[in-house]
Formats: C-alpha cells, sequence, structure tokens
C-alpha cells in the first residue's frame, strides 16, 4: 500500500521537529522540520513519476527507463534547490536540517532494505 509509507514519513517529520525543538528551541524545529519535509517531498514526486509510468508506458520498456531517469534527475534537482533555498534564503539551522534529512533518509534506504530482506525470505520458503 502507497499510502502507508508516507503516514509513516510524516510522523518522522513531526519526530524530526519535536527532536529539533528539543536541541535547539523554534529555530532547530523549524529547519528539522524543512529538512525532514524534504524527503517527504522527494516521495511524493517519486510516486507521481511511479503511477505516470503505470498509466502510460505499462509495459514498454524504453518509456519506463525513460520516465525512472526522468524521476532521478527531478529528484537530484529538487533536493539540490530545496537543500539551497532553506539553507541560503532562508538562514535556517544547517545542523538540524542536514540532520533531519540525513536521518529520514538513512530510515527510509533501512526500510527498503529490511522490506526486500524479508520478502526475499519469505519468497525462498
Amino acid at each position: 500500500m502507497v499510502l502507508r509509507p508516507l503516514i509513516v514519513q510524516t510522523a518522522l517529520v513531526l519526530m524530526a521537529a519535536v527532536v529539533g525543538a528539543s536541541l535547539d528551541g523554534v529555530d532547530g524545529a523549524v529547519a528539522a522540520l524543512y529538512g525532514a519535509s524534504l524527503t517527504l517531498v522527494r516521495t511524493l514526486l517519486l510516486l507521481f513519476h511511479y503511477r505516470r509510468a503505470v498509466n502510460t508506458a505499462g509495459v514498454d520498456a524504453g518509456l519506463n527507463l525513460r520516465i525512472a531517469y526522468r524521476c532521478s534527475v527531478e529528484r537530484m534537482v529538487l533536493t539540490v534547490l530545496l537543500l539551497g533555498l532553506g539553507l541560503g534564503i532562508l538562514k535556517l539551522d544547517a545542523l538540524a536540517l542536514i540532520c533531519a534529512f540525513v536521518a529520514l533518509q538513512l530510515i527510509g534506504l533501512i526500510g527498503r532494505f529490511e522490506d526486500s530482506l524479508l520478502r526475499n525470505m519469505h519468497g525462498k520458503q
């Protein structure tokens, strides 16, 4: 189900804001909230491209690959732009922003690793 990871990520974003607030007050909370929200935005963009691929590409491998490449480039550019906005223009606390962003990325990576491991173990039984 697609909704479950979004709910989990939203809860983690709120937790990052609480941690940021406890460490550095309101400034830390805002920066952590912004940094963690970047991961949520990246997930939503991935979901958009996934649905687009399912609806338009079907079994066309070439079109699916082009959509995947485009999604990767857009996610990278969006990440750089939003990090630049948060650090440069909004002048948010760099440590809280980067820590929250990296923490949510790592949690997502670990979650996907565990999911694939469990799926593979279940399939081999």
